[in-house]
């Protein structure tokens, strides 16, 4: 948001920005279309980034759209995955089902931390959070996309109403 500030203020008006997985679009891109950000697939990759899987690609055009995860950053410890993300409720790395959490807002700092706190309370209280915000904050644009693991193991996704048609996925 800080970098995006910085451009506006210097008269560029069409910019994508990205600091460590989170993006800030303002206007368009060269070539007039919106831009378009790759939203990875929350899978083990052996071989690097280079091996990634994408879950879609949506557009995004004067706004934010922030990714947290656990699929990344995480140790094992006991042949157990830990995540990176520590619940401020125990202390301990969160335990759910939720692999990621990707949310389209005005502003990254929005985006990033209503991702962040989809990871600390997983799918479910993820979901009626989100909702929840949603309702309380309805000009701020707030869109939502999760991927979890069911209890066998598949992915399944769930994301607001509105997500397709305010950010047209497409490959």
């Amino acid at each position: 948001d800080l970098l995006a500030d910085v451009l506006l203020a210097q008269g560029i008006q069409d910019f994508m920005v990205e600091v460590g997985g989170e993006v800030k679009c303002q206007g368009l891109r060269s070539d007039g279309q919106v831009w378009r950000i790759a939203i990875d697939r929350p899978v083990d990759q052996p071989d690097g980034l280079e091996q990634r899987e994408l879950q879609s690609v949506v557009a995004v055009k004067d706004a934010a759209i922030c990714t947290s995860g656990n699929y990344r950053k995480f140790y094992e410890e006991d042949g157990i995955r830990r995540s990176h993300t520590i619940s401020p409720f125990t202390g301990y790395p969160v335990q759910h089902s939720l692999l990621s959490a990707t949310v389209h807002a005005m502003d990254a700092a929005t985006a990033d931390a209503l991702a962040t706190a989809c990871m600390v309370w997983g799918p479910e209280e993820g979901k009626i959070f989100i909702e929840s915000y949603r309702s309380e904050n309805a000009l701020e644009r707030i869109e939502a996309l999760f991927i979890y693991a069911t209890e066998s193991g598949e992915m399944e996704t769930w994301q607001t109403e509105a997500w397709d048609e305010v950010l047209a996925t497409g490959r």
